[in-house]
């Protein structure tokens, strides 16, 4: 027996949700993942997606707001 871990950590704006399953399921061949993590900025309309499949995946989400650079001169 091990004590190995294993950490899933997603970047919603870069990986559609529609990959989840199949994601979740290579993963598993490798290892039960301890942690399961998602990070998004959540007020955008293009990681609505991921919502519906955060529960029952038992991923936990976190939020990554993007934050307006300022230009120097």
């Amino acid at each position: 027996m091990t004590d190995d871990k294993l950490a899933v950590l997603i970047d919603a704006d870069n990986v559609p949700y529609a990959n989840v399953k199949a994601m979740m399921e290579e993963i598993s061949k490798m290892e039960t993942p301890t942690v399961k993590r998602i990070y998004a900025d959540w007020t955008k309309p293009t990681v609505a997606g991921w919502k519906s499949v955060l529960l029952e995946n038992a991923i936990t989400p976190f939020s990554n707001t993007a934050i307006p650079r300022k230009k120097f001169k």
